[in-house]
Protein backbone atom coordinates (compact mmCIF):
# COMPACT_ATOMS: atom_id res chain seq x y z
CA UNK A 1 0.00 0.00 0.00
CA UNK A 2 1.50 3.50 -0.59
CA UNK A 3 2.54 5.94 2.31
CA UNK A 4 2.15 9.18 0.07
CA UNK A 5 0.41 10.51 -3.03
CA UNK A 6 1.58 9.03 -6.32
CA UNK A 7 2.32 11.73 -8.90
CA UNK A 8 -0.59 12.08 -12.05
CA UNK A 9 -0.29 9.82 -14.09
CA UNK A 10 2.09 7.21 -12.39
CA UNK A 11 -0.79 4.83 -12.21
CA UNK A 12 -1.66 5.27 -16.09
CA UNK A 13 2.34 3.92 -16.02
CA UNK A 14 1.94 0.93 -14.08
CA UNK A 15 -0.93 0.02 -16.09
CA UNK A 16 0.59 0.12 -19.47
CA UNK A 17 3.42 -1.92 -17.65
CA UNK A 18 1.30 -4.56 -16.15
CA UNK A 19 -0.40 -4.75 -19.92
CA UNK A 20 3.08 -4.93 -21.35
CA UNK A 21 4.46 -7.28 -18.46
CA UNK A 22 1.36 -9.90 -18.92
CA UNK A 23 1.29 -9.96 -23.17
CA UNK A 24 5.41 -10.94 -22.63
CA UNK A 25 4.21 -13.67 -20.21
CA UNK A 26 2.15 -15.21 -22.45
CA UNK A 27 3.89 -14.96 -25.54
CA UNK A 28 6.99 -16.13 -24.02
CA UNK A 29 8.76 -19.24 -26.50
CA UNK A 30 8.42 -21.26 -23.35
CA UNK A 31 4.70 -20.87 -23.12
CA UNK A 32 3.77 -21.13 -27.46
CA UNK A 33 5.54 -23.96 -26.64
CA UNK A 34 2.57 -25.40 -25.00
CA UNK A 35 0.39 -24.19 -27.19
CA UNK A 36 -1.17 -26.22 -30.36
CA UNK A 37 -1.90 -23.93 -32.74
CA UNK A 38 1.36 -22.36 -32.80
CA UNK A 39 2.40 -25.86 -33.55
CA UNK A 40 5.41 -25.87 -36.48
CA UNK A 41 5.26 -21.42 -36.36
CA UNK A 42 8.67 -20.41 -36.93
CA UNK A 43 10.66 -18.68 -33.70
CA UNK A 44 10.99 -15.33 -35.81
CA UNK A 45 7.17 -14.98 -36.76
CA UNK A 46 6.43 -15.54 -32.71
CA UNK A 47 8.94 -12.72 -32.13
CA UNK A 48 8.00 -10.81 -35.39
CA UNK A 49 4.19 -10.59 -33.83
CA UNK A 50 5.37 -9.97 -30.35
CA UNK A 51 7.50 -7.10 -31.27
CA UNK A 52 4.40 -6.07 -33.24
CA UNK A 53 2.10 -5.97 -30.45
CA UNK A 54 4.65 -4.57 -27.82
CA UNK A 55 5.86 -1.59 -29.94
CA UNK A 56 2.35 -1.04 -31.69
CA UNK A 57 -0.06 -1.53 -28.65
CA UNK A 58 1.63 -1.89 -25.57
CA UNK A 59 4.77 -0.02 -25.63
CA UNK A 60 6.58 1.69 -22.72
CA UNK A 61 4.45 4.15 -21.00
CA UNK A 62 5.72 7.21 -22.15
CA UNK A 63 5.80 6.40 -25.61
CA UNK A 64 2.45 4.63 -25.40
CA UNK A 65 0.64 8.04 -24.22
CA UNK A 66 2.18 9.95 -27.28
CA UNK A 67 -0.13 6.70 -29.18
CA UNK A 68 -3.17 7.54 -27.12
CA UNK A 69 -3.02 11.26 -27.88
CA UNK A 70 -2.21 10.73 -31.51
CA UNK A 71 -4.96 8.26 -32.03
CA UNK A 72 -7.57 10.05 -30.08
CA UNK A 73 -6.89 13.07 -32.18
CA UNK A 74 -7.29 11.21 -35.29
CA UNK A 75 -10.55 9.59 -33.53
CA UNK A 76 -11.90 13.18 -33.07
CA UNK A 77 -10.87 14.12 -36.93
CA UNK A 78 -12.98 11.34 -38.10
CA UNK A 79 -16.07 11.94 -36.18
CA UNK A 80 -15.88 15.74 -37.15
CA UNK A 81 -17.77 16.01 -40.49
CA UNK A 82 -15.77 19.64 -41.59
CA UNK A 83 -12.93 17.91 -40.74
CA UNK A 84 -13.53 14.66 -42.50
CA UNK A 85 -14.83 16.68 -45.90
CA UNK A 86 -11.23 18.53 -45.81
CA UNK A 87 -9.31 15.25 -45.42
CA UNK A 88 -11.09 13.69 -47.77
CA UNK A 89 -11.23 16.46 -50.37
CA UNK A 90 -7.09 16.14 -50.43
CA UNK A 91 -7.10 12.64 -51.41
CA UNK A 92 -9.88 12.24 -54.17
CA UNK A 93 -7.08 10.36 -56.59
CA UNK A 94 -6.80 7.90 -53.61
CA UNK A 95 -10.57 6.94 -53.76
CA UNK A 96 -10.31 6.62 -57.26
CA UNK A 97 -7.69 4.62 -57.51
CA UNK A 98 -8.67 2.48 -54.63
CA UNK A 99 -12.51 2.08 -56.27
CA UNK A 100 -13.90 -0.99 -55.31
CA UNK A 101 -10.94 -1.92 -52.87
CA UNK A 102 -12.12 1.24 -50.55
CA UNK A 103 -14.38 -0.38 -48.08
CA UNK A 104 -11.72 -2.28 -47.62
CA UNK A 105 -9.01 0.35 -46.98
CA UNK A 106 -12.09 1.83 -44.77
CA UNK A 107 -12.49 -1.42 -42.86
CA UNK A 108 -8.67 -1.48 -41.76
CA UNK A 109 -8.64 2.07 -40.49
CA UNK A 110 -12.06 1.41 -38.35
CA UNK A 111 -10.68 -2.04 -36.88
CA UNK A 112 -7.12 -0.09 -36.06
CA UNK A 113 -8.91 3.21 -34.51
CA UNK A 114 -11.60 0.45 -33.18
CA UNK A 115 -8.51 -1.41 -31.27
CA UNK A 116 -6.73 1.47 -29.68
CA UNK A 117 -9.76 2.45 -28.15
CA UNK A 118 -10.47 -0.71 -26.45
CA UNK A 119 -7.14 -1.21 -25.23
CA UNK A 120 -7.35 2.83 -23.73
CA UNK A 121 -10.61 1.79 -21.75
CA UNK A 122 -8.89 -1.49 -20.44
CA UNK A 123 -5.72 1.04 -19.49
CA UNK A 124 -8.15 3.72 -17.52
CA UNK A 125 -9.90 0.76 -16.25
CA UNK A 126 -6.67 -0.84 -14.61
CA UNK A 127 -4.92 2.37 -13.86
CA UNK A 128 -8.12 3.71 -11.96
CA UNK A 129 -8.63 0.32 -9.86
CA UNK A 130 -4.92 -0.13 -9.03
CA UNK A 131 -5.64 3.95 -7.78
CA UNK A 132 -8.63 2.99 -5.89
CA UNK A 133 -6.99 0.07 -4.05
CA UNK A 134 -4.05 2.42 -3.16
CA UNK A 135 -1.75 0.33 -5.09
CA UNK A 136 1.75 2.20 -4.98
CA UNK A 137 2.89 3.45 -8.39
CA UNK A 138 6.49 1.67 -7.78
CA UNK A 139 4.93 -1.49 -7.33
CA UNK A 140 6.50 -3.84 -9.88
CA UNK A 141 4.24 -4.56 -12.92
CA UNK A 142 4.56 -8.72 -12.88
CA UNK A 143 4.07 -8.40 -8.43
CA UNK A 144 1.29 -11.06 -8.36
CA UNK A 145 -0.93 -8.51 -6.03
CA UNK A 146 -2.14 -6.93 -9.04
CA UNK A 147 -3.38 -9.66 -10.60
CA UNK A 148 -5.89 -10.70 -7.14
CA UNK A 149 -6.62 -6.74 -6.90
CA UNK A 150 -7.92 -6.99 -10.89
CA UNK A 151 -9.67 -10.35 -9.91
CA UNK A 152 -13.14 -8.30 -8.93
CA UNK A 153 -13.27 -6.59 -11.78
CA UNK A 154 -15.85 -7.89 -15.16
CA UNK A 155 -14.34 -9.85 -17.82
CA UNK A 156 -16.10 -7.66 -20.44
CA UNK A 157 -13.13 -4.91 -20.94
CA UNK A 158 -10.63 -7.57 -21.56
CA UNK A 159 -12.87 -10.22 -24.14
CA UNK A 160 -13.37 -7.05 -25.50
CA UNK A 161 -9.97 -6.52 -26.26
CA UNK A 162 -9.45 -9.75 -27.13
CA UNK A 163 -12.10 -9.44 -29.18
CA UNK A 164 -10.76 -6.57 -31.06
CA UNK A 165 -7.10 -7.15 -31.42
CA UNK A 166 -8.11 -10.65 -33.33
CA UNK A 167 -10.30 -8.94 -34.93
CA UNK A 168 -7.86 -6.21 -36.47
CA UNK A 169 -5.34 -9.24 -37.09
CA UNK A 170 -7.94 -10.97 -39.42
CA UNK A 171 -8.68 -8.22 -41.24
CA UNK A 172 -5.06 -7.28 -41.58
CA UNK A 173 -4.06 -10.87 -42.65
CA UNK A 174 -6.42 -10.13 -45.72
CA UNK A 175 -3.60 -8.61 -48.50
CA UNK A 176 -6.38 -6.78 -50.19
CA UNK A 177 -7.81 -4.69 -47.14
CA UNK A 178 -3.78 -4.53 -45.84
CA UNK A 179 -2.25 -2.85 -49.10
CA UNK A 180 -5.95 -1.18 -49.47
CA UNK A 181 -5.27 0.46 -46.08
CA UNK A 182 -2.01 1.31 -46.50
CA UNK A 183 -2.62 3.21 -49.78
CA UNK A 184 -4.18 5.20 -48.05
CA UNK A 185 -3.25 6.21 -45.32
CA UNK A 186 -0.06 6.99 -47.65
CA UNK A 187 -2.20 9.38 -49.23
CA UNK A 188 -3.82 10.81 -46.45
CA UNK A 189 -0.40 11.71 -44.65
CA UNK A 190 1.26 12.76 -47.91
CA UNK A 191 -1.28 14.83 -48.77
CA UNK A 192 -1.45 16.86 -45.12
CA UNK A 193 1.79 17.11 -45.08
CA UNK A 194 1.90 18.94 -47.90
CA UNK A 195 -0.52 21.47 -46.20
CA UNK A 196 0.63 21.57 -42.96
CA UNK A 197 -0.99 24.34 -41.70
CA UNK A 198 -4.33 23.43 -42.38
CA UNK A 199 -4.27 20.33 -39.94
CA UNK A 200 -2.14 20.20 -36.26
CA UNK A 201 1.10 18.52 -35.77
CA UNK A 202 -1.18 15.59 -33.72
CA UNK A 203 -3.68 14.59 -36.94
CA UNK A 204 -0.46 14.05 -38.68
CA UNK A 205 1.33 11.92 -35.98
CA UNK A 206 -1.75 10.14 -35.74
CA UNK A 207 -2.07 9.43 -39.72
CA UNK A 208 1.82 8.67 -39.76
CA UNK A 209 1.46 5.98 -36.56
CA UNK A 210 -1.52 4.48 -38.69
CA UNK A 211 0.40 4.43 -41.88
CA UNK A 212 3.26 2.52 -39.62
CA UNK A 213 1.06 0.42 -37.70
CA UNK A 214 -0.12 -0.97 -41.22
CA UNK A 215 3.68 -1.17 -42.44
CA UNK A 216 4.64 -3.18 -39.88
CA UNK A 217 1.68 -5.46 -40.36
CA UNK A 218 2.65 -5.74 -43.62
CA UNK A 219 5.99 -7.05 -42.77
CA UNK A 220 4.43 -9.29 -39.96
CA UNK A 221 2.19 -11.01 -42.51
CA UNK A 222 4.34 -11.83 -45.57
CA UNK A 223 7.20 -13.97 -43.35
CA UNK A 224 3.51 -16.63 -43.56
CA UNK A 225 1.96 -17.72 -45.90
CA UNK A 226 -2.22 -17.52 -46.45
CA UNK A 227 -2.91 -20.60 -45.43
CA UNK A 228 -0.60 -20.54 -42.08
CA UNK A 229 -2.10 -17.16 -41.16
CA UNK A 230 -5.55 -18.59 -40.09
CA UNK A 231 -4.39 -20.94 -37.54
CA UNK A 232 -2.28 -18.62 -36.20
CA UNK A 233 -4.65 -15.58 -35.25
CA UNK A 234 -6.60 -18.80 -34.08
CA UNK A 235 -3.66 -19.52 -31.93
CA UNK A 236 -3.82 -15.82 -30.84
CA UNK A 237 -7.44 -15.75 -30.09
CA UNK A 238 -7.30 -18.83 -28.02
CA UNK A 239 -4.61 -17.65 -25.94
CA UNK A 240 -6.36 -13.97 -25.42
CA UNK A 241 -9.49 -15.66 -24.93
CA UNK A 242 -7.80 -17.30 -21.51
CA UNK A 243 -5.85 -14.56 -20.52
CA UNK A 244 -8.80 -12.73 -20.29
CA UNK A 245 -10.96 -15.29 -18.19
CA UNK A 246 -7.77 -16.07 -16.28
CA UNK A 247 -7.53 -12.27 -15.26
CA UNK A 248 -10.65 -11.30 -13.54
CA UNK A 249 -13.48 -13.02 -11.60
CA UNK A 250 -16.23 -10.71 -12.14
Amino acid sequence: MSSAPDPPGSHEALAVAFLRAELEKRYAPEALSRAEDFAGVPPDTVEAFRAFVLGRVYPEPEERSKLNEAFETLHQLLRSPARLRSLLSVALSAFWRLGRRLPAAAQAGRLTLETFEKVRRVEELVARTFQDADVSASTRPDDKKLLAVLAPLPKKPFLELADALTALLRALSDESVLHAGLELTRTLESATAKNPAKWTAQEREGLRLARETLEEATALFSLLPPDRRAPLIQGIARIEEEWANSLSTG
